[in-house]
């Protein structure tokens, strides 16, 4: 039989591990047949860009070619609830997240690229209702 103290520890822990579940099974689908490659602007490692988000419109893309092999930071910088996302060179997501953990609700990525290999790099509100624009960096 189990105590009280454990039974509360024991439903505590259930409680966060379906929170847990719960974040994680949120998720976005990239659908490649929605992006042409002429739609998809390519961005450089070091350069501060804009994107304007509007309700209506799907996640937006970027194309990055990195010009080494390593870890690149791919992360947003005061703009609110943001998500990002690296897919691979067929528009698969590599990795996700819709914040940094911190208390800014802003989106950073670290992850490994390969030199030459194309990656996509998407950029979006996290609730679909936002809108406005979200500064971004690699």
């Amino acid at each position: 039989m189990m105590s009280k103290m454990k039974k509360r520890i024991f439903t505590l822990i259930i409680a966060c591990i379906m929170c847990v579940t719960t974040v994680c099974a949120e998720t976005v689908i990239v659908n490649a047949e929605e992006f042409s490659n002429e739609d998809i602007v390519e961005v450089l490692e070091g350069k501060k860009n804009e994107t304007v988000v509007n309700t209506e419109e799907e996640m937006v893309l970027y194309r990055f070619i990195p010009n080494r092999t390593g870890r690149y930071h791919f992360y947003s910088m005061n703009s609110g609830d943001t998500y990002g996302v690296v897919c691979d060179s067929d528009k698969n997501i590599i990795t996700e997240v819709s914040d940094d953990g911190n208390r800014a609700a802003d989106f950073s990525i670290e992850t490994e690229l390969m030199e030459g290999q194309i990656y996509y790099l998407g950029v979006d509100y996290y609730q679909e209702e936002n809108s406005g624009t979200i500064t971004w960096m690699i």
